[in-house]
């Protein structure tokens, strides 16, 4: 598979129109419904399944096909909206962000880098930072970029399989 961080102009706007509280949940958003959509493509009878928590419908997803390797960085953005849904003081911090950051597989970690450089294009922006530079909100939505690309990609993949069935 194939996965090329497109522009998706919808997921910047949510996660940029919004303080950090709206950029996380609008991203776990947006990610929890690729792997819904992934579910859904993979099972038999998609309606007969339970409803699921997310960490659940990813460990289904990772044991229907999803790469294992992007399980734990998945898995720390739900910790992330979790923090976020539960404390009133949460904030992305470096160290939240760094930790994101190193969870993801080496293919996640190109990914991220190659959306960066995609949306300074997209952007038309000139004068950029180095990644690791960046506000720890900015870091955590090009990851968020990642994620759901690659989510979604495999989804578009598993969708396309079983319509050739």
């Amino acid at each position: 598979m194939t996965i090329m961080p497109t522009f998706d102009e919808r997921f910047h706007k949510d996660l940029t129109a919004e303080d950090e509280l709206g950029a996380v949940i609008r991203a776990h958003i947006h990610i929890e419904s690729s792997i819904i959509d992934f579910v859904r493509a993979r099972v038999h009878y998609p309606d007969d399944l339970p409803r699921l928590q997310y960490e659940a419908r990813l460990r289904l997803a990772t044991s229907l096909g999803l790469k294992q390797e992007y399980f734990e960085g998945l898995k720390l953005i739900g910790d992330i909206r979790n923090s976020f849904s539960h404390k009133l003081d949460a904030t992305l911090t470096d160290a939240k962000i760094n930790e994101l950051f190193s969870k993801l597989c080496d293919e996640g970690r190109e990914l991220t880098l190659t959306a960066y450089q995609m949306t300074n294009r997209h952007l038309e922006m000139t004068d950029t930072l180095p990644f690791d530079k960046l506000p720890a909100r900015d870091r955590f939505t090009l990851i968020a970029v990642t994620l759901k690309a690659y989510v979604a990609a495999a989804a578009h993949e598993a969708v396309s399989r079983k319509c050739a069935n």
